[in-house]
Formats: structure tokens, sequence, C-alpha cells
């Protein structure tokens, strides 16, 4: 189901906020190992990377004025939010819907310890790869948060942060698409987390939502 652009999607889009909410209560008792990624030492190799795409130096340029602008503030301020195992890839195709009611998450293959409130900003930054203009549907951001909201409350210290962190979840899922998938395209243009990441870059997402939810 392509809930980014069905207009009925607020009522999974709900149920995926109650579920990412609760995952990492879930997975407290995994004594598995579970990695971490350092999104900054991630985009600092994206930056120098050749992908062979003939448009790739724009996208250097992008990374580069990122890590200018926000380095500092990742460094400073990424650790202080609540972390736990998250799923970092909860979407409209890992999850079964049956009788209107999420009834099983799957693929746990990106499974990584990371801020919590960054895998509801996953979940937002897929909802938006599936939009004709790759920007936020209003009803599904806030369908979305409200669900997460009622089962945990983003502290204000990361709610004031969410504009941030999009930004950063945009950028990262664009650097980890392209260390596999840049052999598929074209053009660094042609990939939709890249679009998200441009169309999306400094939303006021604190705002919307202090407004909406």
């Amino acid at each position: 189901v392509g809930w980014g652009s069905c207009d009925s999607a607020a009522s999974p889009a709900r149920e995926l906020g109650y579920a990412l909410a609760r995952l990492p209560q879930l997975t407290l008792r995994y004594r598995g190992r579970i990695p971490t990624s350092d999104r900054s030492e991630v985009l600092r190799r994206a930056q120098k990377h050749d992908y062979g795409l003939p448009d790739q130096e724009a996208w250097h340029a992008s990374v580069l004025e990122y890590l200018a602008e926000e380095e500092e503030w990742l460094e400073d301020n990424l650790s202080r939010f609540a972390s736990a195992a998250i799923h970092h890839d909860l979407h409209a195709s890992n999850v079964i819907m049956r009788d209107g009611g999420l009834a099983a998450v799957l693929d746990f293959d990106e499974l990584i310890r990371a801020p919590v409130v960054l895998d509801v900003l996953c979940t937002l930054h897929s909802f938006a790869r599936r939009t004709a203009n790759c920007t936020v549907r209003p009803d599904l951001a806030a369908a979305l948060f409200k669900a997460y909201d009622e089962v945990r409350r983003i502290p204000p210290h990361e709610r004031k942060a969410l504009s941030r962190l999009f930004d950063l979840t945009n950028i990262s899922e664009t650097a980890s698409f392209l260390a596999y998938g840049a052999s598929r395209l074209q053009s660094v243009r042609d990939c939709h987390s890249y679009s998200v990441y441009l169309s999306n870059r400094g939303s006021n997402l604190a705002q919307f939502l202090l407004n909406n939810c």
C-alpha cells in the first residue's frame, strides 16, 4: 500500500506511530549485538566518495555544507537523547495490517542502537519518499506523531531538535542508499532520499508539531 499518496493513510500512520513508540521497550531483553552508526563519519565518507555519477559534486557540496553547519551540534547534542534499539526501516512494506490494526512488524535487518526519536523520523522520511514532490504530508505527520506521543511523550529538548534531526535522517538515508545503490541511478537526483532532503531542508517540524499535535 502506498501510504505516502493514499487518501486513507492516516489510520495506518497512527498504527505505525504506536508501534514505533513501543519498539524500544520490546527490544530491551534482546541480548544479541546491536550495531551503532556514527552518522557524522558516514557523511564524511560520503562527501569524498566517487559514485561515478555526473552530478555527484552537487551531492558532495550538500554534505559539506550540512557538516559545516551541523557537525558540531551533533557532536554536542546527539548523545543527550534517549537511545535504544530502533527498527530504522519501518514503513508500509515492512508491516502486516489486519482488520484495520497492525498485526506484525517485519524486517529487522537494519536494527541499530540510536536515539529512539530517529525511528519515527525514518518513517516520516519513507512517507515523504512516496509523495510526488518528496515533501511531508501534514495529515500523515500529524497522525504519526500524535500516536507516538500518546505512548512515548517526546520530551521538550527532543521536540525542539526535531527539524535538525529530520535533516540528519534525510541526508543520512541518502548517504546509506548511495553507498550500495548508486550503480542503479543515472544521477544523484534520481535518489528519492536526496529529493526528500532537498525538499524538506530546514523545515520547521517542531513548530508544525506544536501547532498540530
